[in-house]
């Protein structure tokens, strides 16, 4: 009975751009100890071996299609695999001349093609075997909001780090969620009592970058004038009077707690009153 051992060569040629056959030989290890082969050579095939010739685009900004030009790239018409980075390329079509895939968006930097088929790995220059994922800011919206924080802002952009540190003013703000296409967060508490203009920046791998103007206006800080009634048992509906209390014509919007408990039920939302259905529920 003999042992059959399976491997793949994935060693390379020891140049990128090589146009003759080569023969290696192949050294089998077992224990730190080399077996003894007589005459175990491998050869990569010219004739065998998928040519890259052109990859478009090298830089994106966004979820893309690559398009992928070259010699023997889907030998049997499947099975080929493109990967830029630890991402899979999805393949839209696939012949031995061209291949296009639909890439996802993906954080800041560069990332390695490897291009793959069953008897083994395309040969790619060094000016294309790399993609870059270049870091943009397209919108940041609101650009306006209450003293008091709490106001949700949208950075839209592409290549946007998962980690990335922001800051309105000297404040840092608290991130609800974060894809390299949209990061959602959430201002603090300016401490003022006037209006403040702040510069929203962002630390994308440690470099700072200055965005929109963010503006803390007392016109757009809610307010409270009166809370009735000011005492009540379980189920009491409470009614708070202000201003910026809610969005107008929408419900749902605004939260009130009691001590921390959270009353219950739903609000009629509106510029300049709150009515809280259901009241508090749980004993404080």
């Amino acid at each position: 009975l003999t042992p059959v051992i399976s491997v793949k060569s994935n060693s390379g040629i020891g140049s990128s751009d090589s146009a003759i056959d080569v023969v290696k030989n192949i050294t089998l290890m077992q224990d730190a100890v080399e077996v003894v082969c007589g005459d175990c050579l491998f050869t990569y095939e010219v004739t065998k071996t998928a040519v890259v010739t052109g990859l478009s685009p090298l830089e994106i900004t966004t979820a893309t299609t690559l398009t992928i030009d070259g010699t023997l790239l889907c030998p049997g018409g499947s099975g080929t695999t493109v990967m830029v980075g630890e991402t899979t390329c999805s393949i839209q079509t696939c012949t031995n001349a061209q291949i296009t895939c639909d890439l996802d968006e993906l954080i800041g930097g560069t990332y390695d093609v490897v291009i793959s088929m069953s008897n083994g790995n395309a040969n790619i220059p060094d000016d294309l075997d790399s993609i870059s994922s270049v870091f943009q800011i397209s919108s940041v919206v609101p650009v306006v909001g209450s003293i008091y924080g709490g106001t949700v802002i949208t950075i839209k952009g592409n290549a946007l780090p998962a980690g990335m540190t922001i800051y309105t003013g000297p404040i840092s703000c608290t991130t609800i969620s974060a894809t390299a296409s949209q990061i959602v967060f959430i201002t603090p508490n300016r401490g003022v009592t006037i209006d403040e203009a702040d510069q929203i920046r962002v630390w994308p791998d440690g470099v700072v970058k200055e965005l929109e103007m963010y503006n803390y206006l007392l016109s757009a800080s809610p307010t409270i004038t009166t809370i009735a009634p000011a005492t009540g048992t379980l189920g009491t509906d409470i009614t708070i009077t202000g201003t910026y209390l809610g969005i107008a014509g929408e419900t749902g919007n605004t939260n009130v707690t009691i001590d921390g408990k959270e009353c219950t039920g739903g609000t009629t939302g509106h510029f300049t009153q709150v009515v809280w259905k259901g009241s508090l529920q749980d004993e404080l």
